[in-house]
């Protein structure tokens, strides 16, 4: 009996944390339609904790695209690895010139991917129109449709893993600080990757403060360039509170926003990482649309305002130093949704 060929399929994709959160359903239609099939994802290096444990990727290839890979020696050896593959499927998920040439250069026979221009067309056995009127996640979805073996698409949600060694450290976190399985947690996402994004500090002191009175106990939560923010807001705040911002790699933020009752975000990555893990979420979106990055599923509250500026989708508000659409969006309108929920148990 001849032996079936197994078939490589490479996937390319360079954005972060909450775009590749978006992949999540189109990984896992792959891995269910193509079974036989070893999977590899190359991701940008920093963000690779997010796709780590996915259980629909067989090897994640790292890309340092600020660092070894942005020279033109590194570029050539990241080439010869992606060959060294030998794909017989190169998908990538951005539209732009440099993934296009990567799917060329990778060798495969069928390479598909999005592209508008006739530039970036040239280089695609199947180039695909973007749709953009679409949630990310579908517009993701829309890549698969081209293979000739997707029978069915399989979509959980999204998705996101992490090992025993991120389990134990949440323990032990929650034990020094006296914090019981049975206590009502209320994550403050303090950070956003873009000016534009940030809700003023004053608001998360007075939504803290709000929260601690009501008995609820309060985790800080963000990145290393929000420390100053966070310790602005916990310095503020009458009572004990942790604030673990800067202090966790990925894996870690994920173990602990999964045992949080909310997470308090604007559009940003850790607000996907809580939909990942089946955290409810209360999203404060401004120059973002909603109906393309809202967070992904049920159990999940967006908060706005309505300027007809809005969506700009600028990382800096050109009218004022502090984007307004974000600015006015009030404490009480989260507190409702906290409110209102009555039984927080996931």
């Amino acid at each position: 009996m001849e032996q079936k060929k197994t078939i490589s399929i490479l996937i390319l994709d360079f954005l972060a944390i909450g775009d590749l959160l978006f992949t999540t359903p189109l990984l896992r239609t792959l891995r269910e339609n193509y079974p036989e099939a070893k999977i590899y994802m190359s991701i940008q290096k920093k963000y690779l904790d997010v796709l780590r444990y996915n259980p629909n990727i067989d090897t994640i290839i790292p890309y340092d695209k600020e660092g070894y890979h942005s020279t033109l020696n590194g570029y050539y050896l990241f080439i010869k690895k992606l060959r060294k593959i030998k794909p017989g499927i190169t998908i990538t998920l951005q539209d732009n010139p440099r993934l296009a040439l990567l799917a060329f250069f990778s060798g495969a026979p069928q390479r598909i991917g999005f592209a508008r221009h006739w530039s970036r067309k040239m280089f695609y056995t199947k180039p695909v129109i973007p749709k953009d009127d679409q949630h990310r996640v579908n517009y993701y979805l829309d890549i698969v449709n081209m293979l000739p073996k997707i029978k069915f698409i399989k979509n959980n949600g999204l998705e996101m893993y992490y090992s025993t060694k991120e389990s134990q450290w949440c323990k032990k976190l929650f034990l020094y600080n006296n914090i019981e399985s049975t206590d009502d947690l209320i994550g403050l996402n303090v950070g956003a990757s873009w000016d534009s994004k940030h809700w003023p500090v004053n608001k998360f002191i007075k939504l803290g403060n709000e929260l601690l009175n009501c008995g609820f106990k309060v985790i800080i939560t963000g990145g290393p360039e929000d420390c100053e923010k966070a310790k602005n807001v916990e310095k503020n705040l009458e009572g004990k509170v942790l604030n673990i911002t800067g202090k966790t790699n990925l894996l870690q933020l994920a173990a602990l926003i999964e045992k949080l009752d909310f997470l308090v975000s604007s559009d940003t990555g850790p607000l996907h990482i809580a939909v990942a893990m089946g955290t409810k979420t209360i999203a404060l979106f401004g120059p973002t649309e909603v109906w393309r990055y809202s967070p992904y599923g049920k159990s999940h509250n967006v908060i706005k305002t309505n300027y007809k500026c809005q969506p700009c989708h600028r990382k800096k508000c050109l009218i004022q130093n502090k984007a307004k659409c974000m600015a006015e969006i009030e404490v009480s309108r989260v507190l409702n949704i906290i409110r209102n929920v009555g039984d927080l148990s996931k």
